[in-house]
């Protein structure tokens, strides 16, 4: 099997930018079949387990970007498995439609984290 072209994040001084974040389970299956708040789950809690094999922490994320198969049909329901996820934490975001990977696959997220982001506040 041939290595992925692309590392799962970079760590450049103290950001850290990550790959796009799928709903792969850990055998490698897709998580959440045609259900968009289970994908979404998935892939948040992959970009968690990536952030921390670098020593990050959610409350470092300041930006996301969210890529949707079907943005008029999935954002809403993307939305409510998102805020549960990030709760208080409102890092930037922008949510785009876009054909991804596989037809299967309805989000794909990438974060950007930066250490130095403890002392945001949250309006």
């Amino acid at each position: 099997m041939k290595k992925p072209a692309y590392q799962k994040s970079i760590l450049a001084s103290d950001t850290l930018y990550t790959s796009g974040q799928l709903a792969i389970g850990k055998n490698g299956e897709l998580v959440g079949e045609n259900n968009i708040q289970e994908q979404t789950k998935q892939a948040l809690t992959n970009l968690k387990q990536v952030l921390a094999e670098k020593d990050f922490k959610l409350e470092h994320i300041t930006s996301v970007t969210i890529f949707l198969q079907d943005i008029q049909n999935d954002f809403a329901e993307m939305d409510v498995a998102y805020r549960e996820f990030f709760q208080n934490m409102k890092p930037a975001r922008a949510t785009v439609e876009a054909r991804l990977f596989k037809p299967e696959f309805l989000i794909e997220i990438v974060a950007v984290a930066a250490k130095l982001a403890d002392n945001r506040v949250y309006e």
